[in-house]
Order: C-alpha cells, then structure tokens, then sequence
C-alpha cells in the first residue's frame, strides 16, 4: 500500500513530463513534407539532451539517497541543507552547461547526422532546450527533496501545470497557432523551455509553505562542501552511467539513421514512446528507492528489500499489460504520434518486438531504482554502461545493417540488451550487499 501511495503520483508526474516531448513529436509529425526531416532532427535532438541531462539529473541520486536517511534518522534541518546545497549546484551547472550547449548546437548536429536538412532544424531546436537545463535541474532537485520525504506528490502537480502551458505553446508555436508564427521544430525547444521556467518558479514557491519550516531550507546562503562532495560521491557513477548509455541511444538513432531516414523517423517516435513506458517502472522505482533510503536510516534492512521485491512484482505486471495492448493495436499505437504511412508501418514493426522485452524492463528499472536509493551506484553503472557498449550499440549495427534486417533488428538487440540488464539487476539486489553501505 505504502509503495502504491508513494508510485502513483510520481507515476502521474513523469507521465506529464514525457508527455511534453510525446506532444511536440506528435505536432511536428504532422508538419506535412516537413514530418519525416522534423522526426529526425527531433530523435537526434532529444537524445542529445538526455547526454547532457542526464548527466546533471544523476544529482538527484544523491540528494534522494542522503536526505530519506536522513529523513528516516529524523534529522529534519540537515535533510533541508542538502535541499539547499543541491539547489547552488542546479544553479552553476545548470547555466554553465545551458549556455555551453547554446554555444556548440550547430557544430555538435553537423557531426550527428550528414542529413543537412535534419541538422539545420535539429541545432534550432536544441540550442533553445539547452537553455532549459537550468529550471531542468532545479525542478529535478526539488523533485528529489521532496520525493525522499515522502511528498510525492508535489512533482505531479508541477508537472501538470507544466503540460498545460506546454500544450498551448507547443500547438501554437509548432504549427502557427494562436497567432504564433510557424516555427516548426524550432517551436518545440521554444515551448518546452518557457514551460520548464514556469515549472521551476510553481517548485520554489511551494518550498515556502509552512508545513516545510522544520526543514529550514534557506536558513543559510553559505555553501556546504562537504555535502556537495557527498552528494558528488554517491551520484558520480549514475552520472557516469547516464551520460555513456545516452550515448549509446543516441548511436542507436544514428545507426537507424544509415538505413534510411524513415527507420530512423520510426525509431525516434519509438524511443519517445518506450520512454513513456519507463513511466510506471520509476513510479514503483521512486518508491522504493524512498523506502529502501528511509529504511535503512531507520535501521531496517529487511523492511528496505521487502519494499524493493513488492515494488518488482508490481512493475512486472503492468509490463505484461502494456505488451498486450502495444501487440494488439500497434499500428493504432505509432499513429498518435504520426500519419505518415511508411513511418507508421516500420515504427509498427519495431513496437511488437520490443513488446516482448517489457516484463523483464519492469524488473530491471525498478531493481536499479531500489539500488539507485541504497546508494549502491557503481554496480549499477558498470552493469549499464558494459551492456550497453558490449552488447546493444554492436548488436544493433550487426543485426540492423549488416544482417540487413533493418529497423527489426535494430530493436531485436535493444530486447536481448534489456533481458540482459534485467537479470544482472535482480541478481545485484538479491545478493544484498547494498544492506551494509554507509551514508
């Protein structure tokens, strides 16, 4: 029940997030001649970011793992001093990076992809997302917070409001609406980045309310460096792991790519939607990780591994009814997001292969998760990033353009890929070893 509680607004919340790069794919989609170039620079784009995104977002590993110790510890001022200390590194390094990659966006997309078309439209859009990482990363620290506590819910309502300006900007921007010019993809990074500030702004006011005073959040403007090495510690290897298998993904898109600009147009609405699937699976992760960091503070092992195994079974079996639904009606499934025919048939394809690796993506995300919020960081890293550089990047070549199978071989990897990460996760959390880890 506690796991439940705690998933479904997150559940809810990550839903919305996604659901702004679902609907700027879905509104470029429908850019006519223009969809399949805007696909592309769209995948490509995206992809990118989450280098460079996930990169910093791997903070919020630390911050979640040392503020439920701390939490479950009852040390309620010196889990707002994490609070206040992940907030100056949001702050430095989310416009350092912002501006680094404003700065780099045309060169970056000229080695992406020899399409010319594909990266005059992808460097438009990105450089404006770029400029989004700052309120990025301060909602994603927030989200930490208050996720760690408990308060789940917090993230879900900002991200709702969110998606509202989002749908307003993005429908009017992309396609010249509301007495917006068309702006295409360059659109997209417009509407996502404004609606990133407005959701930065809603995060820090809610910080305020009263019921959070015990905390005492902003009691001091000095900077704790050993918090920041702390933090730095224990979110290193997520960081490590983020940004190399990002590169993997982002080499997936580009392999798809050299067989033809629709298999990679069909991969990229794909690889939005698979993300969409993630959803349910870092709900229950979220959970657990909050409950595994909050049990062990509470010096409660078996309680922290009990709420890992529940929050699994849980992630497995909405897995089994997604797969059921995506290889009923795939072509019903890709047409949300697309109506055009040969992206659809591909991307239709693809999606009932990867149905059958998303029972083992449910054990495997969430099992990561449960280690994520132990603290066990580098055994996740180095399972990731191995099987992504060992198996999935080469695979996808040999199987998608050397076999000459195309975009089903393409996804044939990413499923061994994913059964492979499954069962090592499992393994790592049965072993137990995180149990002893200090923080």
């Amino acid at each position: 029940m506690t796991v439940t509680r705690l998933a479904v607004p997150v559940m809810i919340g990550m839903l919305t997030q996604t659901f702004i790069n679902l609907f700027d794919v879905a509104m470029v989609g429908r850019l006519g001649p223009e969809a399949k170039t805007g696909l592309a620079a769209l995948g490509v784009g995206i992809i990118t970011l989450w280098v460079f995104g996930g990169a910093l977002n791997a903070m919020s590993v630390g911050i979640l793992s040392i503020v439920t110790r701390r939490f479950g510890e009852n040390e309620h001022r010196k889990a707002g001093e994490v609070l206040w200390t992940g907030i100056v590194m949001a702050v430095v390094l989310g416009t350092a990076v912002g501006v680094f990659g404003y700065v780099i966006a045309k060169p970056l997309f000229r080695l992406l992809t020899e399409n010319r078309a594909v990266a005059t439209a992808g460097a438009k859009f990105i450089r404006l997302r770029f400029l989004g990482l700052l309120p990025f990363l301060i909602i994603i620290v927030y989200k930490a917070f208050f996720d760690a506590i408990g308060k789940t819910w917090v993230f879900m309502y900002v991200e709702i409001i969110m998606n509202i300006v989002n749908v307003f900007l993005s429908y009017g921007m992309i396609l010249g609406h509301f007495g917006f010019r068309k702006y295409g993809v360059e659109g997209a990074g417009m509407s996502a980045t404004l609606s990133s500030f407005v959701g930065a702004v809603a995060m820090i006011a809610y910080s305020f309310a009263g019921r959070y005073r015990s905390f005492d959040i902003y009691r001091a403007w000095s900077v704790n460096a050993r918090l920041i090495k702390e933090i730095v510690k224990i979110s290193y290897p997520a960081s490590i792991a983020a940004v190399l298998t990002t590169l993997g993904f982002e080499a997936f898109i580009v392999i798809a790519g050299k067989i033809d600009v629709v298999t990679q147009a069909a991969t990229t609405v794909l690889t939005q939607l698979a993300s969409l699937t993630f959803l349910p699976l870092l709900g229950f992760g979220t959970a657990a990780a909050t409950m595994v960091g909050q049990s062990l503070g509470s010096g409660k092992p078996d309680d922290a591994q009990r709420y890992a195994d529940n929050s699994m079974k849980l992630g497995a079996g909405i897995m089994v009814v997604l797969a059921l639904v995506f290889m009923c009606v795939p072509g019903h499934i890709i047409g949300l997001f697309t109506d055009t025919p040969g992206v659809v048939a591909e991307g239709s394809k693809a999606l009932i292969i990867y149905s059958l690796a998303l029972v083992f993506e449910g054990v495997g995300i969430v099992a990561s998760q449960s280690l994520f919020g132990a603290g066990y960081t580098k055994y996740v890293m180095f399972v990731d990033v191995s099987l992504h550089w060992l198996v999935f990047v080469p695979l996808s070549y040999v199987l998608g353009v050397v076999a000459g199978l195309g975009i089903v071989g393409l996804w044939l990897s990413a499923d061994i890929y994913v059964f492979l990460l499954s069962t090592l996760m499992f393994i790592g959390l049965k072993r137990g070893k995180w149990k002893l880890l200090k923080i």
